[in-house]
């Protein structure tokens, strides 16, 4: 399952991130899924222990604290998520539609175009945070000051990797 997941929410491949890693019992995700009769539900409790809360509540935190904004995530309570794991996933993921079951209740209150509006996740400047500005050398840096880094990531190819980057662009 951490295979397949990794495909769709990292920016390496996983011949990439196992060139990066010099380590890669270190980073082991220990979370266990057994009990979890569908794939569904196994990448969506992956979601809630990992991508969530380091990236996609990270992220909105920071941009509604920037701005002086209080965010709320209603569909997060542990008691709908609790609930939410017991719904049978044809009724989460119909085909390629997700969320389905918002997505019937909503057609009563809803215009349509709310409804069919396919996701629109937040978009990262890479370019920037890699090339340009203050950021420009934020990698370099983080690869010769971190003790992390100098343990556990292969600083040579990450060099490799940002250079073909760069020269991409």
């Amino acid at each position: 399952v951490e295979d397949y997941y990794l495909s769709f929410c990292s920016f390496f491949n996983k011949n990439q991130i196992d060139k990066i890693l010099k380590n890669e019992t270190d980073f082991k995700l220990d979370i266990n899924m057994d009990k979890f009769n569908s794939f569904l539900n196994k990448l969506l409790y992956f979601d809630i222990k990992t991508i969530i809360p380091e990236y996609f509540l990270m992220k909105a935190d920071k941009m509604t604290m920037l701005n002086s904004l209080e965010l709320r995530v209603p569909y997060l309570n542990p008691n709908l998520v609790e609930f939410a794991f017991t719904i049978p996933p044809n009724l989460k993921l119909k085909g390629n539609k997700e969320k389905y079951i918002l997505r019937s209740i909503g057609k009563e209150l809803l215009p349509q175009q709310t409804i069919e509006k396919k996701k629109q996740g937040y978009g990262v400047p890479y370019d920037q945070w890699i090339m340009k500005g203050e950021f420009g050398g934020l990698i370099e840096d983080y690869m010769q000051e971190s003790e992390f880094a100098k343990k556990s990531l292969d600083n040579l190819y990450v060099k490799k990797l940002v250079d073909k980057y760069k020269t991409s662009r």
